[in-house]
């Protein structure tokens, strides 16, 4: 089987996305397990990784928004965790010339 091109730049690519919510996780800590109670800095990595595969297709902050409330709850998710959040999935779509397709 022929690796395609771009695969490892991809996978890369999808690594530095999960750190870095896992980064933004740990830090906001909507939970509270992480950061405030001095966790290790890997706490949220498996909630990461189900982020991280929930993320595919959101095309706005308002969509973000929704799949972390799916995640957390609505109680538990604030502006500021959607807006980190979103910052690291626009940098991840930008990187990766993965832009999600206009909404109709």
């Amino acid at each position: 089987m022929t690796n395609h091109p771009r695969e490892g730049e991809l996978s890369d690519a999808y690594r530095r996305l999960h750190t870095e919510l896992t980064t933004v996780l740990y830090n906001v800590d909507p939970e509270g397990m992480g950061r405030t109670v001095g966790a290790p800095e890997d706490e949220y990595s498996s909630v990461a990784t189900t982020l991280c595969n929930s993320l595919r297709g959101a095309a706005s902050s308002d969509e973000v928004r929704g799949v972390l409330e799916t995640i957390f709850g609505a109680d538990l998710v604030h502006d500021e965790l959607v807006a980190k959040v979103y910052a690291v999935w626009r940098s991840f779509l930008s990187q990766t010339g993965t832009e999600p397709p206009p909404k109709r």
